[in-house]
């Protein structure tokens, strides 16, 4: 069938997957949901937020939560966005817009485990002061957006006190709490926090996603509608692309 068959890699380690997305993209329509879909859909929320907002992507303080390879990914996509729309920074000037926490805190060069990282958190780690947990890391950097996502239980909740400092550095913050399990046990659901919470915490300004919530979330600030973020609206666009484009 040749190029006219899109061929997508489901269940297998993040380094496979990456080691067959480089060694056949150029031959064959090739796609991950790992790699792609999540990320996708994480830079749209961002675009799709700039309209209220105002802000370009390079004037955005990101900051991503978690334990998976997927968060690399996304900051892999973000990027490349940003070096599009910059039209010249290099991928190390854009890169200080994106910050990684993991279990540890904040990844900078000083910390005790910096030798002994994954090979994907190498690329983001930076100088900068120790935050050996999430909220000094929201106090310290600032953030625009906060993006959650772990394939077990997430190493830090977005809680009340985390959220306030978010709004102390933004109007108008973009949080994403992607993960599939809960911050407080890892059992199924919940994520990093509560669309409800978002919602009470910030008094109505954040924007908000998640991979849990839709429909209709009323709080004490007002009555809100929250999309669920979903790859499967991701699938049928690649595939038709990739049926017309042959």
């Amino acid at each position: 069938f040749g190029s006219s068959v899109m061929i997508d890699f489901q269940d297998m380690a993040y380094d496979v997957q990456h080691r067959l997305l480089s060694e056949y993209r150029h031959t064959f329509p090739v796609f991950s949901d790992v790699q792609f879909g999540l990320p996708i859909l994480a830079l749209a929320s961002v675009l799709a937020s700039q309209r209220r907002t105002g802000l370009s992507l390079c004037d955005q303080r990101i900051i991503l939560v978690g334990e998976t390879p997927v968060l690399t990914a996304i900051a892999e996509l973000l990027e490349e966005a940003i070096q599009r729309e910059t039209r010249g920074e290099t991928v190390l000037e854009v890169r200080k817009n994106i910050h990684v926490v993991d279990s540890n805190g904040l990844l900078v060069r000083t910390r005790d485990d910096a030798e002994g990282l994954d090979d994907h958190k190498l690329p983001y780690i930076e100088d900068s002061v120790e935050c050996p947990d999430l909220l000094s890391a929201v106090k310290h950097i600032k953030p625009t957006v906060i993006i959650g996502i772990s394939k077990d239980k997430p190493p830090f909740a977005f809680t009340k006190e985390v959220v306030e400092a978010l709004c102390e550095g933004t109007e108008r913050p973009l949080i994403l709490p992607l993960s599939l399990r809960s911050a407080a046990d890892g059992s199924p659901g919940a994520g990093e926090m509560s669309a409800k919470d978002a919602f009470e915490w910030t008094k109505g300004r954040c924007f908000f996603a998640d991979r849990h919530t839709s429909g209709h979330v009323a709080t004490s600030v007002g009555d809100f509608t929250v999309s669920k973020m979903c790859t499967s609206h991701v699938f049928p666009g690649v595939a038709l692309g990739t049926t017309m484009a042959r």
